[in-house]
């Protein structure tokens, strides 16, 4: 229910809220489409009504929408996050540059880039000849484990480089904030205490994000070169619970660390 509720609730606020259409918070709006939209297929009704019977009541082409939409929108997550990076880059440690790389075109042009590549991901496990199928200790559709090699391009490509992006990123910017501290008492200072609370929600975001997925994607790998589901059934629970949690946290980060998000949930409420 926060899932849906939360992610909802902050696509509403930014949409109310012209004020609020800045290059970050148009990347916040879409990672919450990403978790909504993972949420929808995932959780409800579909997941639950797999969870309960464990095993798939639904047809064959439902499991192919839901295998679908879940591989595009974790990769899109990812790569939502990789540009949140980027943001935070350009806007602490290269802040000449943001105007002219991060502007509203610019910005939407990247967003559309990334839905567009995410879709590639299932596109491309759907054209290598695999089916998604369903995997009852996770209780929902995904990849088959005969699909190693195709599995492996699509997370060193979807996740892996987005990865190192992030953890390039964010060193340059945790280094040039603490250069920044160092100078506080000096003049010309270029980061405001509103841009560094910004970097630090999404800090807490990304680490959020790996926190739930770093898991996950340990599991995918040990199921791979097993060849067969060798976890026991509560790790696959976990497996399950991560997931939605990672889609559920971000409007509580929003809320707890963005004042502005903060007031325009309470309005709503």
């Amino acid at each position: 229910l926060i899932t849906l509720v939360g992610n909802l609730l902050t696509l509403l606020i930014l949409y109310r809220n012209k004020n609020l259409w800045t290059p970050t918070n148009l990347l916040i709006a879409s990672l919450a489409a990403s978790d909504f939209t993972f949420s929808i297929s995932n959780v409800f009704p579909l997941g639950t009504g797999a969870l309960s019977s464990r095993e798939w009541p639904f047809s064959f082409t439902t499991c192919q929408y839901q295998g679908f939409i879940s591989i595009m929108m974790a990769t899109q997550s990812t790569q939502t996050l990789g540009c949140m990076a980027l943001n935070r880059f350009y806007r602490v440690v290269k802040p000449r540059m943001y105007p002219q790389v991060f502007s509203l075109r610019n910005t939407i042009c990247v967003i559309s880039l990334t839905w567009i590549l995410a879709m590639f991901a299932p596109v491309l496990y759907l054209a290598s000849g695999h089916k998604f199928v369903f995997i009852p200790a996770k209780a929902f559709c995904y990849m088959s484990l005969a699909s190693g090699s195709i599995t492996a391009f699509i997370v060193a490509t979807y996740i892996g480089i987005p990865a190192l992006l992030i953890g390039y990123c964010y060193l340059r910017v945790y280094l040039a904030v603490r250069k920044h501290k160092a100078n506080l008492f000096q003049a010309n200072t270029t980061i405001s205490p509103a841009e560094i609370k910004v970097t630090k929600t999404l800090v807490v975001t990304v680490l959020v994000f790996m926190c739930c997925w770093g898991p996950i994607l340990i599991i995918d790998v040990i199921d791979v070169i097993s060849g067969r589901w060798v976890m026991p059934r509560w790790v696959y629970i976990l497996y399950v619970f991560f997931s939605v949690i990672s889609s559920s946290a971000n409007p509580v980060i929003y809320v707890f660390m963005n004042p502005t998000f903060k007031r325009e949930f309470l309005s709503i409420l």
